[in-house]
């Protein structure tokens, strides 16, 4: 055996992982999630999970104004802007009768 390879070898780290702290817990979750009722929340989820950053992506992640009513204000104008923007994606002869 070669000088180099014996000299590897002795400094050579033994193999194997470990696993991170909360690795139950993952595990635990990761089952969970094959549930039929999880499965059907967080598809609910996910839809909402859209949904809301569509409102960021408006203008939802950030206040304008200062003071709580005039925040409601905004984030109900938003809103409405947002399904009125869902409702002629929906239709799109709503905009076509809009136009003429």
């Amino acid at each position: 055996m070669p000088a180099a390879s014996r000299v590897y070898r002795q400094h050579a780290r033994p193999l194997g992982h470990t696993l991170n702290f909360h690795e139950a817990r993952l595990q635990a979750a990761r089952a969970n999630q094959q549930r039929p009722t999880v499965k059907r929340k967080l598809r609910r989820r996910a839809v909402v999970e859209r949904k809301l950053a569509e409102g960021k992506r408006h203008g939802m992640g950030k206040a304008r104004y200062r003071g709580a009513r005039k925040v409601l204000l905004q984030q109900r104008i938003t809103v409405g802007l947002l399904n009125i923007k869902r409702l002629f994606t929906i239709d799109p002869a709503l905009g076509d009768a809009a136009r003429a």
